[in-house]
């Protein structure tokens, strides 16, 4: 997809990557509570995404694409948050956990973000799934102390760029 600047965003509609993303190409959905009024989301100034509507700090919300998905988020004043999530995810409580950018060079990435992002792990986490496929990820916290992971895949037996490895 390319924003009104001709620049290239997310992916296009055949699934493939926007290597030209500093962050990503697939996101979940996800909706934030904003408690103290910050003008700029950290998802837009930190992770490099763009607005999906311009952005107006008077109204006190924000719109961020992420690839074929929105990032909505919202001032209040109500309420608490619940702790942080860990990595670890049998330690923490039902509910909401994470979402994950999908990155082709995980340590590019790290290294992009590092001095910018508070990391949820002092070092990158490999994970192996039986049939395969295996990820290096590291998790770090957004300004509301959500948790957000970048994530480089090596998947098996699925073809690059398909809605399976996508998924």
């Amino acid at each position: 997809m390319r924003d009104a600047r001709g620049r290239r965003h997310g992916s296009d509609p055949r699934g493939r990557a926007n290597d030209d993303h500093p962050a990503a190409h697939h996101a979940a959905h996800h909706a934030a509570r904003h408690h103290d009024g910050r003008r700029d989301p950290g998802h837009h100034g930190t992770l490099g995404l763009p607005f999906l509507l311009p952005y107006q700090p008077e109204e006190e919300w924000a719109a961020i694409e992420a690839g074929n998905l929105t990032i909505y988020i919202f001032k209040s004043e109500v309420g608490e948050h619940e702790p942080r999530r860990t990595p670890v995810n049998p330690e923490n409580a039902p509910g909401f956990d994470s979402f994950a950018f999908e990155i082709a060079d995980l340590d590019e990435a790290v290294a992009a973000l590092d001095g910018k992002v508070e990391w949820a792990s002092d070092e990158v986490i490999t994970w192996k799934h039986p049939g395969g496929t295996w990820y290096r990820y590291r998790p770090f916290y957004d300004p509301e102390g959500n948790m957000i992971y970048v994530t480089e895949p090596h998947k098996v037996g699925v073809p690059v760029g398909s809605a399976a490895a996508s998924a």
